[in-house]
């Protein structure tokens, strides 16, 4: 299998948003009323976190913005990723009719950009935040070498999704990056 890039880890999890509109805010001074206020710590790197935001046309113009830090460290790639998305008005519906839909989405939404890189070995477990349903998953990318940990939210009507991983990452960072998504 043939590296990936930055670029690509990049690409990858900007694709796997894209099926709901997206938006996200970071303690920096990102606002918008129709996001709940959150912080997030990015780790302190000699790289900038960097906003993309595009639109979608092949799916009625949905908007995607997101946050990532990557780089790489021992000449091993790394990112850190967060995004906001507005959970639809048909998918909501959907969960008030099949109980099991927000952990098929959340599944899928986890596997999405992971298979991308590789994704083996898959490990789901439902979390939940401030009493709101979630799920983490773990899996190995880079031919094994590598992970990804990522965690997604459903708070109300928004979907937070927050990643790290790479090849070779320090786990301890990966998961204090995790941790410190609160709600202000």
């Amino acid at each position: 299998m043939k590296a990936l890039t930055l670029k690509n880890i990049a690409i990858s999890i900007i694709l796997l948003l894209s099926f709901t509109y997206a938006q996200a805010q970071l303690e920096s001074g990102i606002q918008s009323e129709d996001i709940p206020a959150f912080n997030i710590d990015f780790p302190h790197t000699e790289f900038d976190v960097k906003r993309s935001t595009s639109k979608v046309s092949e799916l009625g113009g949905v908007i995607i913005t997101n946050w990532i830090l990557q780089g790489k460290n021992s000449n091993d790639p790394y990112m850190y990723f967060v995004a906001h998305n507005k959970f639809s008005a048909d998918l909501e519906d959907q969960v008030f009719t099949d109980k099991n839909f927000l952990n098929t989405f959340f599944q899928a939404a986890l596997k999405s950009s992971a298979l991308k890189l590789g994704g083996s070995d898959f490990q789901f477990t439902e979390i939940d935040f401030e009493n709101y349903n979630g799920m983490e998953s773990v899996c190995k990318v880079f031919s094994g070498e590598g992970v990804i940990k990522s965690r997604v939210y459903k708070i109300n009507d928004n979907i937070f999704m927050i990643s790290a991983g790479g090849k070779n990452i320090d786990l301890n960072s990966v998961n204090n990056f995790l941790d410190s998504f609160y709600l202000k």
